[in-house]
């Protein structure tokens, strides 16, 4: 891998940044083109950095709570060193220590490369194992004290895979990876136990830590290649000590002042004390696992609202479209049975006018024989209802004629008893002496009863001529209506007719009866022997 750090000479600035050599494959998802060092210390919790570096709190606090810089930054004009390789060296330089050929090797019997109070470590290759040589294969063991920690550090070449062998401990790892949205889900920490295995990526930066009640002993596997050596934060090799002071000064967003505090740690210290780191790391774990049980069952019920609210929404949707196929199903029959209905009484229109047609060819063919028939038997029907009009008014005047004539002759047989009456009273006035008024009698005698012949002689005629003349009326009357097409109207004006003759008749009746009246009385009158002739008739008896 190489470190670049490159100034433009034109736009003054700087890049920085740790790029893998052209015969390494750069593809990895989970770190991008490249690491950037900043990302890789503000990783780390404060309390191991602090341990690791041997600097003041704060000064940890004000490197890690800086924002972090953009990757591409403006640089001053000062001249800086290129620096074209990076080399740290985690293990001595194993020279002339396995020129054997055994099959095995006990990794215990080799001194350690490094070791101090807080812990050691041992690298094998295919130098002390030359079974090694064409497996590319090499593998390190790490003794940690009680309360120690194996400092910040990567592979840039491979994967680490590792397992437990003895105790437990806990792991930080951090990705330094330019891809922030990776950041999150690549670091992480977790606690193993004798027999775990883990897998730290490549670039990926890690940190071992041991409790305070055991050590932890674990046993590394990664390449043999050529200077595969593992970068570290802290000791000789350090990348804070072999970066330009400036570069990382913008690096981390804080001053040169800060950066040459920064360098004060010790320069040999890979393995340091950090008490409590992993409790502290432990406890942390804990934390983050109670918070993503919380998240995951937040998550868990959200998702369950939502599938609830989903399932709810989808059973109100298929409800709505239940209902509407319903709906179209039900207007569906609606429409058939209203166009069947239609049709129907379209078929039983044709129907009917089929039939009026057939008829009409059949009343055609027929020709007016048929109505003929009809006009005929409806003329002859009107004739024979006038001739039974007729007859009835035939009838009726026939039997007015016979009461009249019955009429006329109480009349005459009145009219001779009363004469008889008279003659019955001139008798005894014959008797009387004195015959010289009796041509005077006679003649006003003879001449009153003319008179009163002829008046009702007058009044019979005008009788007759009033009947007459009513009749005449009632017969053109009579003949207008039989004109009238209305037929069945007919009995009803009839009956109005008749009701009409029999009251005249009635009046007629009334009027002679009191014309007879007026006669009695008259005659009366006459036979009072108070009226003035009864009187002088008296007297010239009694004379």
């Amino acid at each position: 891998m190489m470190m670049i750090l490159a100034r433009s000479l034109y736009a003054k600035e700087m890049i920085y940044a740790m790029l893998t050599n052209t015969e390494d494959n750069t593809y990895n998802p989970s770190i991008g083109a490249y690491s950037r060092i900043d990302q890789l210390v503000k990783g780390f919790d404060k309390k191991i950095m602090q341990s690791a570096l041997k600097v003041p709190y704060d000064l940890i606090e004000e490197i890690i709570n800086k924002k972090n810089t953009p990757a591409i930054v403006h640089a001053d004009s000062k001249k800086t060193n290129i620096v074209t390789t990076l080399e740290a060296s985690f293990l001595k330089k194993i020279v002339g220590v396995g020129s054997n050929a055994l099959e095995k090797y006990n990794i215990l019997d080799h001194e350690p490369d490094f070791k101090n109070r807080y812990g050691r470590s041992v690298a094998i290759s295919k130098t002390q194992l030359k079974s090694l040589k064409r497996t590319n294969i090499g593998f390190l063991m790490v003794y940690l004290n009680e309360g120690s920690i194996l400092g910040p550090h990567w592979n840039r070449k491979a994967s680490e895979l590792a397992v437990a062998v003895e105790g437990k401990g806990m792991v930080r790892v951090v990705n330094g990876s330019s891809n922030e949205g990776d950041t999150e889900r690549q670091s992480m920490r977790f606690k193993v136990n004798a027999g775990d295995a883990f897998l730290v990526p490549r670039f990926h930066s890690m940190a071992q830590m041991a409790f305070n009640d055991e050590p932890f002993v674990f046993l590394g596997f990664s390449t043999s290649a050529k200077d595969n050596h593992p970068q570290f934060l802290t000791g000789k090799g350090s990348v804070l000590h072999n970066l330009d002071k400036h570069i990382l000064a913008t690096s981390l967003g804080v001053s040169d002042r800060t950066v040459d505090e920064l360098r004060r740690s010790p320069r040999d210290s890979i393995i340091f004390a950090c008490s409590t780191c992993a409790e502290e790391e432990e406890s942390t774990m804990k934390e983050e696992e109670r918070e993503r049980k919380r998240e995951e069952e937040e998550r868990k019920r959200e998702e369950e609202e939502e599938r609830k609210r989903e399932e709810e929404e989808e059973r109100k949707r298929e409800e709505e479209e239940e209902r509407k196929r319903e709906e179209e199903e039900e207007d569906r029959k609606r429409e058939r049975k209203r166009e069947r209905e239609e049709e129907e009484a379209k078929k039983q229109q044709e129907e009917r006018e089929k039939k009026r047609e057939e008829e009409e060819e059949r009343e055609q063919e027929e020709g007016g024989r048929e109505k003929k028939r009809e006009r005929e038997e409806e003329r002859e029907r009107e004739e024979e209802e006038a001739k039974r009009q007729q007859e009835k008014r035939e009838k009726k005047r026939e039997k007015e004629k016979g009461e009249e004539a019955e009429e006329a002759k109480k009349e005459q047989e009145k009219r001779e008893m009363k004469r008889q009456e008279e003659e019955q009273s001139e008798g005894k006035e014959e008797e009387d002496p004195t015959w010289w008024e009796r041509p005077r009698r006679e003649k006003g005698k003879g001449s009153e009863e003319e008179e009163v012949a002829e008046q009702e002689q007058e009044q019979a005629r005008r009788e007759q001529e009033k009947r007459e003349k009513k009749r005449q009326e009632e017969e053109q009357s009579e003949g207008k209506e039989e004109e009238d097409p209305t037929w069945w109207e007919r009995p009803r004006r009839e009956k109005g007719k008749g009701s009409g003759e029999e009251e005249v008749a009635e009046q007629e009746q009334e009027q002679a009866k009191r014309q007879q009246e007026e006669r009695e009385k008259k005659r009366e009158h006459e036979s009072d022997p108070d009226h003035f002739e009864g009187r002088r008739a008296l007297k010239v008896r009694n004379l």
